[in-house]
């Protein structure tokens, strides 16, 4: 993680699709994510419980909140691509790479990944504001 890039590096091996790539996180990401890392070593994990256990999954958490919330089945919903911002980009920033889940048709460089961040971090206001045709 470089919060002075603001990016994550996914090395290969390590992911899902067991292949590298990098996010561009937006200043609310950065910001979250700094404030995880206060007080812990270059080497520990950065989803940890209080008493140091590391977290693994998520989903039966987000499911738990979600249905709480009243908006059950949130990560079933297509909320992956972001108006303005390529399909393929999306899908390289999450390591799905199997049609099942998004198509493979496009190629996606650094400057794209980095420009939907700005995208999602301009949100409605910038979209209106013509600021990402």
């Amino acid at each position: 993680m470089d919060l002075f890039n603001n990016t994550v590096t996914l090395y290969s091996g390590e992911t899902k699709s067991d292949e590298g790539g990098m996010v561009v996180l937006t200043e609310e990401c950065r910001l979250l994510l700094a404030e995880l890392r206060r007080g812990k070593k270059p080497e520990d994990f950065l989803f940890t419980r209080k008493n140091g256990e590391v977290v693994k999954g998520f989903r039966g958490t987000w499911e738990d909140l979600t249905e709480t919330a009243g908006v059950p089945g949130l990560l079933e919903r297509p909320q992956h691509d972001p108006p303005g911002v390529p399909q393929k980009t999306p899908r390289t920033v999450s390591g799905h790479k199997t049609d099942a889940v998004f198509s493979r048709s496009n190629i996606v460089s650094e400057d794209d990944i980095r420009d939907a961040a700005r995208r999602i971090e301009e949100g409605p206001q910038g979209r209106s504001l013509g600021l990402n045709a």
